[in-house]
Parts: C-alpha cells; structure tokens; sequence
C-alpha cells in the first residue's frame, strides 16, 4: 500500500432509485415510533435473559407487541421501493 486510500474498498455503486433509508416515513411514522420504541424497549430485555425460559418469554411478548407495527413498516417500505423501481426503470 503506497498511500491512506489503497487501505479502502471502492465505493459501491447505489441502486439507481436511491437507498432504502432515504425513503420519507412521515406517512407511517407515528407507526414507527412505536415500533423503534418497542424496539429500544424490549431488546435489552431479550439480551439480558438470565435463562431460556425467560428468553422465551420475553422473546414472545415483543413479538406479539412489535407484530402490527412491523406489518404496517413493512409493507410501507415495499410499496415506496416497488415505486422507486418503476420510477428508475421508465
């Protein structure tokens, strides 16, 4: 390595539709609040299980609770990139 820059990888090429987390959330984004929020609560929870009894507990409720915001994030993002696909491929 002659030089700092021979040490990195060549940029990737981005998808010409831009990348997934550029996408505007504001029309779901009460929905994903609750499901950052569920996220940020549960998960240290589910890390620090002393057992797999409680692991599978926990693992369980924020499940069930981060389901039907899950739903709604996901099926968001699908619509909004299908639509950045078309876009970029007229």
């Amino acid at each position: 390595y002659q030089k700092p820059a021979d040490f990195f990888n060549a940029p990737c090429t981005l998808a010409p539709y831009g990348e997934a987390w550029q996408i505007d959330k504001t029309p779901i984004q009460d929905d994903y609040d609750k499901f950052n929020l569920i996220q940020d609560q549960w998960l240290p929870k589910i890390i620090m299980s002393a057992d797999q009894a409680e692991l599978d507990a926990n693992w369980d409720a924020f499940i069930a609770e981060i389901n039907p915001y899950c739903e709604v994030y996901t099926n968001y993002m699908q619509a909004e990139v299908l639509k950045l696909v078309e876009q970029a491929t007229k």
